[in-house]
């Protein structure tokens, strides 16, 4: 049997959008990876304050949103940096939104420099969803963009929990029904 390639999709997922769904999909044909892991992190970086459903309730959500989809899957992780998540599973792509990608470029998530360009270069094939309003900086080769539809370029978590709930996907929503909003 041959291995299996994984492409791996770190996130909070707080709330999972429709264009999380999206990249996920569309990462599967960008990247010819067997698979597209959805990384739901415990305690993602940056986002330490972390609102919305207990951990638990917010992976039952996005497995609910994957089920549908035989080569989406949902795993957890404790690692905070993207090259440990990625050495977890032997990923051989790994997909992350233009804000996140500038992110993980910024020397204050690391000890030093070096430590950083080290980590950064462990990284398998990246690539980067395109996003209203982002620069993706630093620059990212055209062939490692993902570029999904103009609107879902807008979506946000945080949006999607404060003034736009429709950008949920409907797994979210029930959810948002069921206990009365996004908590």
């Amino acid at each position: 049997m041959l291995p299996v390639k994984i492409g791996v999709f770190p996130g909070s997922f707080n709330p999972p959008t429709h264009a999380h769904l999206r990249i996920a999909l569309a990462a599967l044909d960008l990247l010819g990876v067997d698979q597209v892991l959805l990384c739901v992190s415990r305690a993602a970086l940056a986002k330490d304050n972390t609102v919305g459903p207990k951990f638990e309730q917010r992976l039952q959500v996005v497995k609910a949103m994957v089920a549908a989809y035989p080569q989406l899957d949902v795993i957890t992780t404790d690692a905070k940096l993207l090259a440990d998540i990625c050495a977890e599973v032997g990923a051989a792509a790994l997909i992350v939104g233009a804000d996140k990608w500038r992110q993980i470029h910024e020397l204050q998530w690391y000890e030093s420099a070096e430590t950083r360009d080290r980590l950064l270069a462990s990284l398998p094939r990246t690539i980067v969803a395109a996003r209203s309003g982002y620069l993706l900086q630093p620059a990212v080769p055209q062939t490692n963009v993902l570029v999904v539809d103009d609107i879902l370029q807008t979506y946000s978590s945080t949006a999607a929990r404060t003034t736009n709930p429709e950008w949920m996907v409907d797994e979210a929503a029930d959810h948002v029904r069921a206990h009365g909003g996004w908590h």
